[in-house]
């Protein structure tokens, strides 16, 4: 705590510098006394958005305004042995998306994908892609990320394919111990959603009861077709 000649003094008890405002992170500089600082309130989940309102809160960052895909399947699988596990996204006849919105993966456009469960949107897995003029190579229609390790969240492959005719394709898989998913079953329903920091161009899709094939211990399977 800080005494009153503002020096820094060990105590059991709660801090003197303690101005009981949740929003702010109380410290004692030997220096200057009692400093505050703002409260990030960041809850580890890149999925949320987080803001100190009284209080931290943590807000799903679920988009409206992402493109959709007549045709999509998704894949979880979750064992004791974390190495094995396996997310699979693919996204196909998707509205179109010219190659000029992937931006460039290489350089300066980093790509997050998330996974939300339920009507509060839990995020159930998460990734992020940053810039890596190694792992992305450009193709004629837009990029493939190539990771055979997995060790960027346990991502191993990402292919963005463009196109104007409403035929543009997402095909994500993961794998290992780093792609951190929670374990089937799951509540419904589930949002996929894909973002591009640079462009901010999103791709999603929304999986209910009717689109979910499988969803028990270990492992979820759906297919949805329409938007």
């Amino acid at each position: 705590m800080c005494d009153g000649a503002q020096r820094c003094v060990e105590t059991p008890t709660a801090s003197l510098c303690d101005d009981g405002n949740a929003c702010t992170i109380e410290a004692c500089s030997p220096l200057v006394g009692c400093v505050d600082s703002p409260n990030p309130c960041d809850d580890g989940d890149p999925c949320t958005s987080n803001e100190c309102l009284t209080a931290c809160v943590n807000t799903p960052r679920v988009r409206n305004d992402c493109r959709t895909a007549m045709s999509s399947k998704l894949l979880l699988k979750s064992t004791a042995a974390t190495d094995r596990d396996k997310l699979t996204w693919t996204w196909t006849r998707g509205q179109s998306t010219s190659q000029a919105e992937f931006a460039d993966p290489r350089t300066n456009a980093s790509y997050e994908f998330c996974l939300f469960a339920g009507v509060a949107n839990a995020t159930i897995a998460a990734a992020n892609l940053p810039p890596d003029p190694a792992r992305w190579q450009p193709t004629s229609r837009g990029f493939n990320y190539r990771n055979p390790t997995a060790d960027e969240d346990g991502i191993a492959r990402l292919k963005l394919v463009g196109d104007d005719t409403n035929r543009s394709q997402v095909n994500l898989k993961g794998q290992g111990a780093l792609l951190d998913i929670t374990a089937p079953p799951v509540a419904l329903p589930i949002r996929a959603q894909l973002i591009n920091s640079q462009s901010n161009v999103c791709w999603t899709a929304t999986y209910d009861s009717a689109d979910v094939r499988r969803n028990d211990a270990g492992k979820l399977s759906a297919k949805a077709t329409g938007p």
